[in-house]
């Protein structure tokens, strides 16, 4: 999730306390549920983040399974070890995802949820995570479409620019590119690196909210410009959020956000 970008431990605590209980932890249901694994199972979850996708997966494979997490950022993989779950197992390795620190053939599945985005040379990247795999193993790669596919990105995005600036917000810009949305895009870039099949879903998921306000500024302190946003004027912030709460208010339901997201969960066998 957080690859090739440096977050201070006071951002990865916002990350975990807001973005993955409000965001990422839904989306790895889904990402784990789709991919086939089983009990037994090996399984790297690269840029980790804090290690959402490893949790999640940990009761799947059980005791007799291997999972591990890997990302760039010790901050993120500090985070991580504090919340694995009790009785099971999970290491925490700190690489980068286009220079892999684990053996040929090691994994039965690889993870990559919303991480591809932020590396720089993703062919790199995906071709480290087909030499990880075990022949016949699974690749899955869950990446967000483009802005106008997700709300709440798109109304932050929005507004951080008006309020905060453009280049603040330009670093969403980058996890949600028109590019992303193009699904031959990634059938090309796994298949040039070795996958034998690739099949890419364009999936949408609402995940409601009970309090609106609340979902839509939990999580700007745990986005990489977490510390910009809280450093702002307080009128200048209340501005902001008047902005977002305006945009969003359609998607307002009986007092609940019932906010869509899409991505595209690129699954590769090698």
């Amino acid at each position: 999730m957080s690859d090739q970008i440096e977050y201070p431990a006071s951002v990865a605590e916002s990350y975990e306390r807001n973005n993955v209980k409000l965001l990422f932890g839904p989306w790895a249901e889904v990402v784990v549920e789709r991919s086939g694994v089983s009990p037994g199972d090996r399984v790297l979850d690269v840029a980790c983040g804090t290690g959402i996708v490893a949790r999640t997966v940990a009761p799947v494979v059980g005791s007799q399974g291997r999972v591990v997490g890997s990302d760039i950022n010790p901050a993120m993989l500090a985070e991580a070890a504090r919340h694995v779950p009790e009785g099971f197992s999970i290491e925490w390795v700190q690489s980068n995802a286009e220079q892999l620190v684990f053996d040929d053939d090691s994994f039965d599945f690889v993870f990559c949820q919303q991480g591809m985005q932020f590396v720089p040379d993703r062919a790199a990247a995906v071709s480290e995570m087909c030499r990880v795999l075990r022949p016949g193993g699974t690749a899955v790669a869950a990446v967000w479409r483009g802005m106008k596919h997700n709300l709440l990105i798109r109304t932050s995005h929005e507004a951080i620019s008006e309020h905060l600036s453009p280049e603040a917000a330009s670093v969403l810009e980058r996890g949600f590119s028109k590019d992303l949305d193009d699904p031959d895009l990634w059938t090309e870039l796994f298949t040039s690196a070795g996958f034998s099949s690739v099949e890419v879903d364009q999936v949408e998921l609402t995940i409601p909210a009970d309090d609106p306000r609340a979902r839509m500024t939990d999580g700007l302190p745990g986005l990489p410009i977490g510390d910009q946003i809280t450093a702002m004027d307080e009128s200048a912030y209340q501005a902001m959020v008047a902005d977002m709460m305006a945009t969003v208010e359609p998607w307002i339901i009986d007092g609940r956000l019932h906010a869509p997201y899409a991505i595209n969960l690129i699954t590769a066998d090698k």
